[in-house]
Order: C-alpha cells, then structure tokens, then sequence
C-alpha cells in the first residue's frame, strides 16, 4: 500500500499519460504550474480513497473520459473543471462532502454520474444524454427541475434511495 500524502504536482508526471491511477493515498491537494493542469492525452484519472477537499479550477485534458475521485473530503467541484474535458463520459465522485452539486450541463458526452453518499440538497442540473444517475444517500428534497424538460431524454437509470424526497416533480 503506497503512503502518498500531501501535494501531488501533477506536472511533475510526463504530459503524454493516458491514465493515471493514484487511489487509496493520503493525497490532499492536486497542483500544477500556472492554475490549469495540462494532461491532454489523460483518458482515466483516479483520485480515490485520498484526502482531497477540492479540485483545481482547470485541467486541458480533452481526452479525459472517467474521473473517479470517489472517497474523499471534497466539498464542491468548480463549474470551471469540465471547461476543457469536454469528452468526460463517468464521474465517480460518491462519499465526499459536496452540499452544493456540480453544474454538469455543459458535459454533453457524459453518460454516468455517481454522486451518492455526499450532502446534496438539490439533484445537479445534466445534459440530456445522461444515462445513469447515481444520487443514493444525500439530503435531496425534491427532483422537479431535473427531471423536466430534455434532462430526461435518455436516462436509463435513476437511484435516489435514503434521501429526504417528497416529491419528485411537479
């Protein structure tokens, strides 16, 4: 088991990674010089199992398709990250401390979302080719502006069990 703690400067590994696999570390920060971390041929980036409380602001990862940053303490994930990973297809962001959800709107390739087991009070606002929405154990009260409209055009799956529902649209 590998003991990784503290800073990890993503620059510092060769531009030219296509995954990059960091899980079950002590990990608390992720850094770069300048504010963008540049990755662009990352397709797999794991970040599980650290102790990140957030995400850089940018990554030009354009390639990047799963970012699984599952079990941590992040409270939020900027509106700004998916900027340049426009070609994201599943984010695994379960058991962290998120309270506010992600604007993930703007990922019009992204098919799966696992945010169970976090502190959201509201669903996130998707892209219409959403297909799995995983929002198992948070505080969600209501679903009504996420299933309405194109949001649910090809949502195969939806999972919201131990929440505080009590409605579900309107």
């Amino acid at each position: 088991s590998n003991s990784i703690d503290g800073v990890v400067r993503l620059d510092s590994f060769p531009s030219t990674l296509t995954e990059l696999n960091l899980s079950g570390n002590a990990i608390e920060s992720l850094e770069s010089s300048g504010n963008i971390i540049h990755m662009p041929y990352l397709r797999i980036l794991d970040m599980s199992k650290n102790k990140l409380t957030s995400l850089p602001p940018q990554m030009d990862a354009k390639q990047l398709q799963n970012l699984i940053i599952s079990q941590n303490n992040i409270e939020s994930i900027p509106s700004t990250l998916f900027h340049d990973a426009s070609s994201i297809t599943t984010l695994i962001a379960s058991d962290n401390k998120m309270s506010i959800p992600p604007d993930l709107s703007p990922c019009k390739m992204l098919r799966i979302v696992d945010l169970s087991k976090n502190e959201l009070l509201n669903a996130p606002t998707v892209h219409d080719s959403l297909e799995r929405l995983i929002l198992n154990e948070n505080k969600i009260s209501s679903l009504s502006g996420m299933l309405s409209g194109t949001a649910k055009a090809s949502l195969i799956e939806l999972h919201v069990s131990d929440n505080r529902l009590n409605e579900l649209c309107h």
